[in-house]
Parts: C-alpha cells; sequence; structure tokens
C-alpha cells in the first residue's frame, strides 16, 4: 500500500480506498467504482508492460487478462 484515498474518482493503484459516511452519501456507495478504477489501473499497467491490448481493452470486453504464463503455454 503507497497510499490511502477517500474519493474513489481519484484511487490509484497502490491506494486503500477508505469508504467514509459524507454529508451527502456514504463512501461504501462507491466501492464499487473505485475497485473498478483499481482494475483499470492494472489493467493499463499489463498492456505497457506487454505492448499489447490485453488490460483496458480486455476488461471492457469482458475477457479475461491471462498471465504471460498462461500466454506463452498457449
Amino acid at each position: 500500500m503507497t497510499g490511502a484515498c477517500l474519493d474513489s474518482r481519484v484511487v490509484r493503484s497502490g491506494d486503500l480506498y477508505v469508504a467514509l459516511p459524507g454529508a451527502r452519501a456514504h463512501g461504501a456507495s462507491f466501492a464499487r467504482a473505485a475497485v473498478e478504477a483499481l482494475l483499470c489501473s492494472l489493467a493499463d499497467a499489463v498492456d505497457a508492460l506487454t505492448g499489447g491490448d490485453h488490460g483496458a481493452g480486455a476488461l471492457a470486453a469482458g475477457r479475461r487478462i491471462s498471465t504471460s504464463a498462461e500466454a506463452s503455454a498457449s
């Protein structure tokens, strides 16, 4: 963990999302958005490392992201 975040719109890879009650909404209502943002960060990192469209594009299409070991075995 490299940081903590109270706002699901700005959560980054390595952040702990802290869902607290707010004046208008509870942070738990945005937990799914925080997880999706972290998955997109992870997917972008996969793309950067592999030079392909294995991350964000695959997630957007609902496909499973394979590991490099799985990819080389197929």
